[in-house]
């Protein structure tokens, strides 16, 4: 019972570890530069017609990136969160739910070699956010984590990780550009109930990507890129319980940027083999009859205009479709549409606002077949200093 609890109340721990990873924001060119990105976000969940989920997050990102010099650069990140989740006439979980803290923190070094042109990145995550929790809170962070919901702070801590990789360009010609990387993971051990003793660690990840850039006229690029995620075991209670499937994704975008203007359009899918799983400590891992990761296909376009002005308007679109499995929330079938604006302050500060509205139901039939609509309002307000 234990294993299944921490199996199945606590997915990021056994699917969706979050890799250390830094980003840049969008129109911040600089790399020195600090930003803060608080960020609401709530979802209405409607499981039959007499039950309902209200999952709420208040968030607010660090991000820091500081260039040394043109081939060594530094970042740190953290993000803390708050976490609510009510749900009315529920019969599978607690009523009510709520916790907060700050996340692991990720501070990454890259390194640049011009010739030939590679960039070496080293990143650890360090454990700064809560790992030991109470088992309802467990169970809360177990819906927050769910990637159909793509919440800012999925969780909170993970443990210890460290990882390594390698990436670069390789020009063919004048119009095509080829890129690929190597990466691994080192991830450590954490607590995940606090009324435990007992330690779960999740387990490394190599990942192989490779990737085509070619230049569309004077303004356009179309890229192409694919990724190949291979796990090693879980293991609880210093016993093998888990491991993840491959996962495969490929991504295929279009950018056109113009002097005052840019639009892009993305398409992504992803795929994941089945996981092995443990049913008792002690046992074999074996392999789940039904694959429980769904599949995924996410559309997305975006536009910008005035870039040259202090006010930029931006707009952004989306179609998200899962694959229906036993997994919770499967079968969805999510659109999206954004408002993102940009007021350029000065040379140095720039305020950015997001507001987004999702809407979509779970097809599900066979494992879901009450389940209704999903719904999410979001809204964020931020400040980048570039100094």
């Amino acid at each position: 019972m234990l294993l299944a609890g921490v199996l199945t109340a606590f997915p990021a721990l056994a699917q969706q570890t979050t890799s250390p990873t830094t980003e840049d924001p969008q129109n911040v060119r600089n790399q020195r530069f600090v930003s803060v990105m608080p960020t609401y976000q709530t979802w209405n969940l409607e499981a039959n017609p007499d039950e309902t989920n209200k999952l709420s997050q208040i968030s607010n990102q660090l991000l820091v990136y500081y260039q040394v010099n043109n081939q060594v650069l530094l970042s740190l990140r953290n993000t803390h969160g708050t976490f609510s989740a009510t749900c009315k006439d529920c019969t599978y979980t607690v009523p009510e739910t709520s916790l907060s803290g700050l996340g692991d923190t990720q501070v990454s070094v890259s390194y640049r070699l011009p010739s030939p042109n590679l960039i070496f990145n080293a990143t650890v995550n360090l454990p700064t956010g809560r790992s030991s929790v109470s088992a309802s809170e467990l169970e809360t962070l177990g819906l927050f984590s769910n990637q159909v919901l793509a919440f800012k702070l999925p969780t909170l801590g993970q443990g210890t990780a460290i990882m390594t990789g390698v990436s670069g360009a390789f020009p063919l010609n004048d119009q095509v550009v080829m890129g690929g990387g190597l990466s691994y993971i080192v991830n450590s051990g954490f607590r995940p109930l606090a009324d435990y003793d007992y330690t779960y660690k999740p387990g490394n990840e190599v990942t192989a990507d490779l990737g085509l850039n070619l230049r569309v006229g004077n303004n356009g690029s179309l890229g192409v890129d694919a990724m190949l995620t291979s796990y090693q075991e879980d293991v609880f209670v210093d016993q093998s319980v888990f491991k993840a499937g491959n996962k495969f994704s490929m991504v295929l975008q279009y950018r056109q940027l113009n002097p005052t203007s840019e639009w892009s359009a993305m398409l992504r899918y992803r795929s994941r083999a089945k996981n092995a799983v443990a049913q008792f400590i002690g046992d074999k891992p074996l392999e789940e009859a039904v694959n429980t990761n769904p599949a995924v296909m996410i559309a997305r376009g975006t536009y910008r205009m005035g870039l040259d002005k202090q006010f930029v308007p931006g707009f952004t679109a989306e179609l998200r479709s899962y694959e229906a499995t036993p997994a919770w929330l499967s079968g969805a079938l999510v659109f999206g549409f954004g408002f993102e604006p940009d007021f350029r302050v000065s040379n140095s500060v720039l305020v950015p606002l997001r507001i987004r509205y999702v809407m979509g139901n779970v097809a599900n039939e066979k494992y879901y077949p009450t389940f209704g609509s999903l719904r999410e309002l979001s809204a964020s307000v931020g400040l980048y200093w570039s100094f």
